[in-house]
């Protein structure tokens, strides 16, 4: 079993400019399809940009705060508790609103 600590994990740039994330596990540690599961905060009026994943099915896990998510043109207003999912080749994009936490999970195709 491994067992891990968000706190003990250290924050280490994502494929997004300025966006920091905690890898909790990586595809090198699963043996699943599972990508990455990943923890991040943005505070107030960040940003993840526009974009989108070829093979990538993502989901979104909101522990605290609100944003804006954008995908495929639609606006949601999401808070604490709110799960979204991201399918391949939809593009997507996250606008905090207030500071916000949460974890995403990564599933390759």
């Amino acid at each position: 079993m491994d067992c891990k600590r968000i706190s003990a994990i250290q924050f280490e740039d994502s494929s997004h400019k300025g966006i920091l994330k905690k890898v909790i596990f990586s595809k090198l540690e699963l043996i699943s399809a599972t990508t990455q599961i990943a923890y991040s905060e943005l505070i107030a009026g960040m940003e993840i940009n526009d974009h989108f994943h070829d093979s990538m099915e993502e989901v979104f896990l909101i522990l605290e705060g609100s944003c804006e998510f954008y995908m495929n043109g639609e606006i949601y207003f999401l808070e604490k508790e709110a799960v979204i999912k991201v399918n391949p080749k939809t593009r997507h994009k996250i606008k905090a609103t207030s500071h916000l936490r949460f974890f995403y999970f990564g599933v390759a195709l």
